[in-house]
């Protein structure tokens, strides 16, 4: 099974890279591997970073350098090549949720320590395009600040897709719902984006 740890480990060690060894053509964002693409999102000044070992990819969209309490907040697509270990899900799309379901809240806890953690404060299952999907909201902290993220779960054969984002609660927004503060066209067209191209 997938450990929220191991995640946070590669995600530490991979945000330390500042550079990008995948490639943009015609605004996609296509992974060095060759395994997949994702649509670049719109954002002011932007910067993407990204990173990969042989279990594990990621790519970053933010303003400048890190800057995700922008207006446009920050956009991540994760990339998990074996998930969870040894598990077939392939097959069964309930158990891709019940699984999900059952890791979702560590994985928001831990996943963007120790800079910031997040509670679920929502989620339903869905179909993203022909693909098993689980969105989620959630709550909490990122740098000190007020933040919401925002995403999808997507089970691309057997890949992880884990497309979202975060952005800033602004002070006058503290006592506003969560799921009323996301960009839904953005998040929705980001997460739609996603492809396997092997």
């Amino acid at each position: 099974m997938l450990r929220a740890g191991v995640v946070v480990l590669l995600l530490l060690a991979a945000s330390s890279t500042a550079s990008m060894s995948g490639q943009v053509e015609n605004n996609r964002y296509l992974d060095p591997m060759g395994e997949f693409s994702v649509e670049v999102p719109q954002i002011l000044d932007l910067n993407i970073t990204d990173g990969e070992n042989p279990e594990f990819s990621w790519v970053d969209f933010v303003t400048g350098k890190g800057y995700w309490m922008f207006p446009t907040g920050a956009f991540t697509l994760e990339w998990y090549r074996d998930w969870p270990h040894g598990t077939d899900l392939t097959s069964n799309t309930e158990l891709f949720y019940r699984t999900t379901e059952s890791l979702l809240p560590e994985y928001l806890k831990n996943n963007m320590q120790p800079r910031g953690s997040f509670e679920k404060v929502s989620g339903r299952r869905e179909f993203i395009g022909d693909y098993p999907a689980y969105r989620f909201v959630a709550r909490g902290e990122l740098d000190g600040l007020s933040a919401v993220r925002a995403g999808a779960w997507i089970l691309l054969e057997d890949r992880l897709a884990i497309a979202s984002m975060v952005k800033r609660i602004e002070d006058d927004q503290l006592d506003r719902p969560p799921e009323s503060l996301i960009p839904w066209e953005s998040l929705d067209r980001f997460c739609a984006s996603v492809q396997r191209l092997k």
